[in-house]
């Protein structure tokens, strides 16, 4: 059923010949000292705490399913394969396996999470007929029921909310199982019969596939990969799952929106534990925050040496001299044939959000190991401690300006698909705004579904957080910069509106919201308390006493600057009754080029040596980035946002300011103010 890679031993005892892991020799073989052993308790108890473990009985529930879909699947190639004039004796010999990938099969799920499944047939097995019920390319004719799939499936009684997507980049099935939902995918090999016994990881199993089974196969390649390259895997998992409550707290885990996947953090987190054999889980997310906070990206990061394979099977390897590859931003490469780099997606807005909270990070870790340092023997910095590592993210109270995009769809079935279409697009509405001159952008990975407008099930809201930045300017006279979002917004909801499968009833809105006027819902699903209005209105600059905040709108609305007049932001109950962006509206789509080049360069992957302990990590000059501390620099601060200042008719942005007395430099005047010029159509 659900095949296991064979599992190295854990890690212990300092057995420094024997281990072969990684690219580089370990940093540290030292084992955990006691109190590394007592923040290891608190670390667990704390994951505890947060629900992050399934029971035992709902594990025993999953494992059920996966048999019962196992003994599907056998039974559907079976059927299949008397169709296609095979005795019975020789159908049930061709056979058919599950596979489980993703945080189930590396063993880091938590409870409600979906399993990541794979369905391996032999060849003559068709995915396009026989799973999905597509025509035959050459006569036109579709199987009967009883020999596809899908049709299967959808006629148990146990499954439910069954959507397949077999023109997918990734050809999927997604369903729920007896109330476990189950993402499936289907690969069929150039084998006659599946043996009992298959090797996933044997790279002849890819020859004559075609690139959609490749894909569907990495997956669990991929993850099997992962655990045979780690020296201890309960320690892996207790730290991966610390560090995927941690990016999913922060709003930092979404491979989609441009941040990381579950794949690669699952990477940054086995190649700290190949740095560190020995150490216990609370020590290897310490040194995950100050590893990576020091890392000198675009330096790779890799398990193993990159496999080229056989050049017969011919599939593509990242390669960094690679023009297109070089122009990755924070390459993290698979450690299976063929090679990958699991973070394209990253752009330099979502790596600067998550090298400020990688920074957040090891500023959190480093004061619980100080005070454990400082303590007694038998006493820690507590649970508190762990847990203030894990708040959620403060992203709706680090910007002035939040730009709201509403998603909906006459049906919640058109608005599964839409939603679906318009989120894998906003990496491309982010790359615009963020090569936009002044303008730092922050894409929050939540979706939010509280909507009054929508119907139930038939809308969903995304948020990005914007602030607008310009340099400081002794010269009073000087105009006022201009910061226009609307022609980046208007590109990009052309090339949304340009997807063949949408509807006259699925469209997008816009708006351009200050921080004060975020709808209710918005905070409500945040847990965030609506401040008085005095303090929202007079701004903490005003109440403070500080200059440059102006006085809120007579009229109680909202203006912003357009070229020397002033173009009303209406207010949310303003913005219900009026007609913002029509999704019908046809726009020149604009197709999406990344700017980012990267020149090749003989890049070294960047780390420190030490010991299991408080003490930093001392890492090489060349593996560092200039200014950091190991190079006897200082630390790039830091800008998580502050609090709202300057909520007047002109944004006045205090932040660089601020900036500068983090590093120590105070600038010699103050930043300019600037207009935002909100043009888009209604």
């Amino acid at each position: 059923m659900n095949e296991t890679a064979s599992e190295p031993s854990a890690g212990g005892g300092g057995a420094e010949s024997a281990y072969n892991y990684g690219t580089t020799e370990p940093i540290s073989y030292a084992n955990p000292t006691d109190e590394d052993h007592l923040l290891n308790r608190e670390l667990e108890e704390c994951l505890h705490r947060n629900s992050l473990y399934e029971s035992k009985q709902q594990q025993q529930h999953r494992e059920q399913v996966l048999a019962e879909l196992h003994i599907l699947v056998r039974d559907w190639v079976r059927k299949v394969s008397m169709n296609q004039g095979m005795t019975e004796a020789m159908a049930a010999e061709t056979g058919a396996r599950i596979f489980t990938f993703g945080s189930y099969r590396l063993g880091v799920n938590g409870p409600g999470a979906d399993i990541d499944t794979l369905c391996i047939a032999p060849r003559h097995i068709d995915r396009s007929r026989d799973v999905f019920g597509s025509p035959d390319a050459l006569t036109g004719e579709k199987s009967d029921a009883e020999f596809v799939l899908v049709d299967i499936l959808g006629q148990r009684a146990e499954v439910e909310d069954l959507v397949a997507v077999s023109e997918a980049y990734v050809p999927i099935v997604k369903f729920k199982f007896s109330g476990v939902e189950i993402d499936l995918l289907c690969a069929c090999l150039q084998m006659s019969s599946i043996p009992e016994k298959l090797d996933i990881l044997d790279d002849s199993i890819l020859r004559n596939v075609d690139d959609a089974t490749q894909r569907s196969i990495n997956g669990v390649r991929v993850t099997d990969a992962i655990l045979r390259l780690v020296p201890s895997i309960p320690n892996f998992r207790t730290t991966l799952r610390a560090i995927k409550h941690w990016a999913k707290s922060r709003g930092i885990y979404s491979n989609v929106l441009g941040y990381l996947g579950g794949v690669a953090w699952a990477i940054l987190t086995a190649r700290i534990c190949q740095l560190y054999p020995n150490a216990l889980p609370s020590f290897l997310v310490s040194r995950f925050f100050l590893v990576y906070d020091q890392w000198k990206w675009p330096n790779p990061v890799m398990l193993k040496p990159i496999s080229q394979g056989n050049p017969n099977l011919g599939f593509k390897v990242w390669n960094r001299r690679n023009h297109a590859d070089a122009r990755h931003l924070m390459p993290v490469i698979t450690p299976a044939y063929p090679s990958m780099n699991s973070t394209h997606n990253v752009t330099s807005s979502t790596l600067r959000v998550m090298r400020e909270e990688i920074k957040r990070g090891r500023e959190l870790v480093t004061e619980i190991l100080n005070q454990a340092d400082a303590t007694a023997e038998v006493k820690t910095p507590g649970l508190e401690a762990w847990q203030r590592l894990f708040d959620s993210s403060d992203f709706f109270g680090r910007y002035n300006y939040y730009f709201s995009i509403d998603v909906s769809a006459g049906d919640s079935e058109n608005q599964k698909k839409w939603k679906g279409l318009v989120e894998a697009r906003l990496r491309y509405l982010i790359h615009k705004l963020e090569t936009m001159p002044n303008t730092q952008v922050h894409p929050y990975p939540r979706e939010f579904t509280g909507n009054p407008n929508f119907k139930a099930g038939c809308g969903n809201s995304f948020y990005i957080g914007l602030k607008f930045k310009a340099k400081a300017s002794n010269d009073k006279n000087t105009k006022k910069p201009v910061v226009d979002v609307s022609g980046p917004v208007r590109e990009w909801h052309g090339h949304v509106l340009d997807w063949g499968m949408r509807t006259p009833d699925m469209g997008v809105n816009f708006e351009l919201l200050r921080r004060k006027h975020l709808p209710d819902y918005v905070l409500a699903a945040e847990k965030i308390l609506r401040k008085r209005k005095d303090t929202e209105d007079g701004s903490k600059k005003a109440t403070s006493g500080e200059k440059g905040a102006e006085p809120p709108s007579s009229s109680g609305k909202d203006e912003v600057t357009v070229n020397g007049t002033t173009s009303e932001v209406p207010t949310p109950e303003e913005s219900l009754k009026k007609p913002r962006i029509d999704p019908n509206q046809t726009a020149e789509p604009t197709e999406f080029n990344p700017a980012d080049s990267r020149k090749d360069s003989d890049l070294v992957e960047g780390v420190g040596s030490g010991r299991p302990s408080g003490s930093p990590v001392q890492k090489p000059s060349d593996g560092l980035p200039e200014g950091s501390p190991s190079n006897g620099g200082n630390a790039p601060a830091s800008s998580p946002g502050s609090d709202a200042v300057g909520l007047g008719q002109a944004l006045e942005d205090d932040e660089l300011g601020l900036e500068g007395r983090r590093s120590g430099g105070i600038p010699s005047s103050r930043p300019k103010s600037i207009n935002v010029k909100l043009s888009i159509r209604r």
